[in-house]
């Protein structure tokens, strides 16, 4: 099949519970910002657990090629509710992994295409925001990021982009870490790194929100993929088995990969 003939879908889950419910506004953009895409085949499914006050009709009115995948019926697993999404698409999709407070430039569809190919995948470098909102150089000229309210995060992998048969070649997410933030993205990483060609640079105009100018976040690299374990029959021990976890696969080689030597991240 040739390389843009493939259809890109997006995979978004919406895990936006009571307690984060402020983020929903987040989710708007992100639609709004994909609902602009310019170039081929393309789609959006939002794998749906449990949103609370998401008014669906807003987002899907948005696009004829919006949908959403509903869940809510499964366990609250981050890595599982991602595959199921996943399996909605056809092995010869092009998958990405789009975070539901990650806003899109208009060009994304072509620009992932012209990086994906069978046996490579692509991990874009996002621009992370300190604010909730978009500055005001995105749009359709959206250009590089530097001068912006923000960072680029090089020691995030949360954007996927791949061939689906490669996902399912890498093993897709792994349900052991499903209640973990970043450390689900940077396990798929490491399997990609290991198996596949890995792209990764930085994309101008990919925008990722809620994250606070603060050294816990700004220096939060994920490095450490931890086991979910039910196991431990008490707090302490628990947080101790998944602090002493380090999962075999992740290497210096894999080290190296995530993290640009270009960045001082101290």
């Amino acid at each position: 099949m040739k390389k843009n003939s493939r259809c890109v879908v997006f995979i978004v889950p919406v895990f936006i519970v009571a307690d984060i419910s402020e983020r929903i506004p987040l989710l708007y953009e992100c639609a709004a910002a994909l609902a602009r895409m310019k170039a081929g085949r393309w789609r959006v499914i939002f794998v749906d657990y449990k949103s609370c006050d998401v008014d669906w009709d807003r987002v899907l009115s948005l696009s004829d090629n919006f949908s959403r995948l509903d869940v809510s019926a499964g366990v609250r697993n981050q890595c599982v509710i991602l595959n199921k999404g996943i399996a909605q698409a056809s092995s010869d999709d092009i998958i990405v992994v789009h975070d539901a407070d990650l806003l899109a430039p208009p060009n994304f569809v072509e620009h992932v295409r012209q990086r994906v190919s069978p046996g490579k995948m692509y991990f874009p470098v996002r621009y992370s925001l300190h604010e909730d909102k978009a500055p005001k150089i995105y749009g359709d000229d959206a250009r590089d990021a530097d001068s912006a309210n923000g960072w680029w995060r090089h020691t995030s992998t949360g954007t996927a982009c791949g061939i689906k048969s490669d996902f399912e070649r890498i093993g897709l997410y792994d349900a052991r870490i499903g209640t973990s933030w970043g450390e689900r993205d940077t396990h798929l990483f490491a399997r990609a790194v290991l198996k596949l060609i890995v792209v990764r640079e930085k994309c101008p105009g990919l925008f990722h929100l809620w994250h606070p100018y603060t050294l816990e976040y700004k220096n939060r690299g994920y490095d450490r993929p931890r086991l979910q374990d039910d196991s431990a029959t008490d707090e302490e021990t628990h947080a101790r088995k998944q602090s002493e976890y380090v999962h075999p696969l992740f290497t210096p080689e894999v080290a190296a990969a995530l993290v640009s030597a270009e960045e001082d991240y101290q």
